[in-house]
């Protein structure tokens, strides 16, 4: 199951995990390049994007977890 499919079984129960949509989708290359490896030129900008998405995510759910 890659972060895609976590996030919409996710946003079939809870509608505000729209918010983190643009995130996921920032990573998605990321998750399937780490399960079939292919050339992913990744530069210093996209990956600072991917380490802002994550962390985006991370507090998204910690603050989910919390309530």
């Amino acid at each position: 199951m890659n972060n895609w499919e976590v996030y919409f079984i996710c946003k079939s129960y809870d509608p505000e995990f729209y918010k983190i949509e643009d995130d996921c989708i920032e990573l998605i290359d990321y998750g399937v390049q780490a399960r079939y490896p292919f050339y992913l030129e990744i530069e210093e900008f996209g990956a600072e994007n991917a380490i802002k998405s994550a962390e985006r995510i991370k507090h998204f759910v910690l603050m989910k977890i919390q309530k």
